[in-house]
C-alpha cells in the first residue's frame, strides 16, 4: 500500500511537471505576439487565446498569470491586471529563495506592478533582488523611483547614487537603453534637490557626475 501510495504522488507530481512546462510553452508562444508580432492584426487575439490555454492547463502558472496581467495593461484594463500579477506574486513570494523564479522573471513583475501604482510590493520584490545582487543598475533605478514615487527622496537618492556607482563602474553609457535610464536619474536627483530644504541652493546632490 505505502508502495502504491508513493507511485501515486510520483504520478501526481509527474502530471504537475509536464502541465507547467506545457503552460510555460503556451505563455513563450503569447510574448511572441505581444513583442515581435504586436502589430499583426490578430495578435492580441492570438496572445490572449495562448495565454488563456495556459492558465487553463496549469491555473498557478506564475508566468501564464503575469503575462495575463500584461496584457490587460496593454487593453487599458489595469484592475483585472493587477488581480492576475498579485496571483503571481502570491504563488511565490513566500517560498524559499531557491524556489523562486529567476531574477529577471522578477524585475519583470516589479516593473509590472510600478506601472500599476503598487510602490510598496514593487520595493520589496526589488530589495529582495538587490540583497541577491547589489551589481544590477536598473534594479537600484527601479527602487530609487519606487521610493521617490512615495515621497521618500532620501532614500531614493541614495538607491540613484548606487545605480550611478553601477553605471560608472561598468561603463554602461554605449547601451543606449541604459543611457535613457540615467538620463531619468538625473532628472529624478534634480527633482528631489529641489524640493529638499534649501531647494536648489540646498545641500549638495549625491547623485551630481558628469554625463558620459
Amino acid at each position: 500500500a505505502a508502495g502504491e501510495a508513493r507511485e501515486k504522488a510520483g504520478d501526481a507530481e509527474g502530471e504537475k511537471a509536464v502541465r507547467s512546462h506545457l503552460a510555460s510553452g503556451l505563455v513563450t508562444a503569447a510574448e511572441i505576439y505581444l513583442t515581435d508580432c504586436c502589430f499583426e492584426p490578430d495578435a492580441e487575439a492570438r496572445a490572449s487565446y495562448l495565454l488563456e490555454r495556459a492558465l487553463a492547463v496549469d491555473q498557478t502558472n506564475w508566468e501564464a498569470l503575469l503575462g495575463m496581467g500584461n496584457l490587460r495593461i496593454s487593453q487599458c484594463k489595469n484592475d483585472e491586471a493587477l488581480g492576475f500579477v498579485q496571483k503571481s506574486v502570491a504563488l511565490w513570494s513566500e517560498l524559499p529563495p531557491a524556489d523562486q523564479p529567476p531574477y529577471d522573471f522578477r524585475k519583470a513583475t516589479a516593473k509590472i506592478l510600478i506601472e500599476l501604482g503598487q510602490h510598496d510590493t514593487a520595493i520589496e520584490i526589488l530589495s529582495d533582488l538587490l540583497d541577491e545582487d547589489d551589481e544590477v543598475f536598473d534594479v537600484w533605478y527601479l527602487r530609487g523611483l519606487c521610493l521617490f514615487m512615495i515621497k521618500d527622496g532620501g532614500a531614493s537618492l541614495s538607491d540613484l547614487e548606487a545605480a550611478v556607482t553601477v553605471y560608472k563602474k561598468y561603463d554602461l553609457s554605449a547601451a543606449p537603453e541604459m543611457r535613457e535610464v540615467f538620463d531619468h536619474i538625473i532628472q529624478l536627483a534634480q527633482e528631489i534637490k529641489a524640493q529638499s530644504p534649501g531647494g536648489p541652493d540646498g545641500p549638495a546632490d549625491p547623485t551630481t557626475v558628469d554625463k558620459p
